[in-house]
């Protein structure tokens, strides 16, 4: 990028101190995560190989987290203030000012190990399954001993050595073709694949800014959106594939924004079949269009769906995997974990705390797959409201909030989950300009262990439950006070 393209204030942003301390922290996070990892982890091209213990690492560790998030906060209230309406700034700072930074913080988790999560190896090993002809939906990674893939498959996860795929069978497909490149290398491919989802939150940030369509909030939807903690230590650091569907979601959503209806909903089956939860976006702008009652929308709704229909099918087949990959495993897998962000968890481990005693049916595994059920049915009927809901006018705040539900009310409550809806949702100028977003994106970016554990112990499930009640109910009251107050300069 040339100087002199760059204003002073564009300037002052990318050299700022704070860039310097930000990448600091995501250098010092990364090369100390490097020795915090599972047991069963890869060695990285470079190692923590610092003479102290690991209690003292682990230190390191966080004080490079507390440093990136600690920056990063710094910089979205210097955006902050240059967007608000008093300052006569709000054409001073461009999205070019506000990608090298999210390049450069991103850099040493893009080289470095697969922090937060081991979920990269399982991608390979169910990709290098489908490569070796085998179904990665109907056979686990433990069947790599038969190829002697012993390092792959050592360094999945025990918890999902025997778990079938969860994922979309072009993903499954992009996994086998990046191992395959690497030259079976894990350190190549997982830097390979982790390109991957950097170009999918490229591609987002791209077409977000575009759908925003405001130069004023550029900057500070990019800072947020793709350049948050959230995206650098739970998508870009651990490579998950919820970075590639939620790029395509974004160009899908602004395509049909764009009245390109067809192509439209042909990107969002190429994002089914990265992970299924993209359908939603297709579902919401099928209703939008139904809607809006344009001539033949019957004609076209159907037309659309055949189109999809006969996409996927010709993709399964060509694949070899069939339609194996559209089962319940796609919600079996996430709910065989229990942990206390879950709503079905908190719930579980409530009612088995206070009932326990009295009777076995109240177990902990019991009772959240009750509740499990009951939250399914809920997120239905919620649905079903925001379908009776949703027009072009706001289409991206129902479809934040259809994003956000099916994480809450789903079977496993990731943090990095989020990042579905939050994208969306900070179109909506009020989520971009509230101080609360930034607050709660770098709580939730601190959640996970860097071995991939939940900070959070599910015996705590129902402090967690008592915390998000408190939260929603202040949120609601706050919200109606703004309303209140709203109307009375109104009046």
């Amino acid at each position: 990028m040339n100087g002199h393209l760059l204003n002073k204030t564009e300037k002052d942003f990318i050299f700022s101190p704070w860039t310097i301390t930000g990448f600091l922290g995501s250098a010092i996070a990364s090369y100390f995560g490097s020795g915090l990892l599972a047991p069963n982890a890869p060695r990285w091209w470079y190692q923590d190989s610092w003479p102290t213990p690991l209690a003292e690492r682990e230190v390191f560790f966080y004080i490079g987290i507390f440093l990136l998030c600690f920056s990063w906060l710094a910089k979205a209230l210097i955006l902050r203030g240059l967007l608000s309406e008093k300052s006569g700034l709000k054409v001073a700072l461009g999205a070019k000012a506000v990608w090298p930074v999210i390049v450069l913080w991103a850099l040493p988790f893009i080289l470095g190990p697969s922090l937060f999560s081991q979920d990269m190896y399982s991608y390979l090993a169910q990709g290098e399954l489908w490569r070796l002809g085998q179904n990665p939906y109907t056979v686990p990674p433990t069947v790599l001993i038969i190829f002697r893939q012993l390092p792959l498959l050592h360094a999945v996860s025990p918890f999902w050595r025997n778990t079938t795929s969860p994922y979309g069978p072009l993903f499954v497909a992009i996994s086998g073709y990046v191992y395959d490149l690497s030259g079976q290398n894990l350190t190549v491919a997982i830097t390979l694949l982790r390109l991957v989802e950097c170009a999918g939150m490229v591609m987002g940030g791209y077409f977000l800014l575009r759908m925003a369509g405001d130069k004023a909030d550029s900057a500070s939807l990019l800072w947020l959106g793709i350049g948050s903690p959230l995206v650098l230590l739970d998508l870009i650091a651990p490579g998950h594939n919820d970075a590639l569907m939620i790029g395509l979601v974004i160009l899908g959503v602004f395509l049909a924004t764009k009245n390109r209806l067809g192509w439209a909903f042909f990107v969002l089956g190429i994002a089914v079949m990265v992970k299924a939860p993209a359908a939603l976006a297709a579902l919401l702008i099928a209703v939008c269009i139904a809607r809006s009652n344009p001539p033949k929308w019957k004609e076209k709704i159907a037309a659309f769906v055949v189109m999809d229909g006969v996409l996927i099918g010709w993709l399964s087949f060509v694949l070899g995997v069939g339609l194996d990959w559209a089962g319940t495993n796609i919600l079996n897998a996430p709910g065989k974990v229990h942990i206390a962000t879950t709503l079905s968890t908190q719930f579980g481990v409530l009612f088995s705390d206070l009932f326990s005693r009295v009777s076995p049916y109240f177990a902990v595994d019991y009772m959240s797959s009750i509740f499990s059920k009951i939250n399914l049915a809920i997120f239905v009927l919620l649905l079903l409201y925001f379908i009776l809901r949703t027009r072009w006018d706001n289409l991206t705040t129902n479809l934040a909030l259809v994003f956000l539900l099916s994480v809450l009310l789903g079977p496993a409550t990731w943090p990095w989950y989020l990042t579905w809806g939050i994208v969306f949702l900070l179109l909506d100028k009020r989520a971009l300009q509230s101080l609360a977003t930034p607050v709660f994106i770098v709580v939730m970016s601190v959640l996970i262990k860097p071995n991939g554990i939940l900070a959070i112990p599910s015996q705590y499930a129902p402090d967690v439950l008592a915390l998000l009640l408190v939260s929603v109910v202040w949120y609601l009251a706050r919200s109606r006070s703004v309303k209140k107050r709203m109307l009375s300069d109104a009046i």
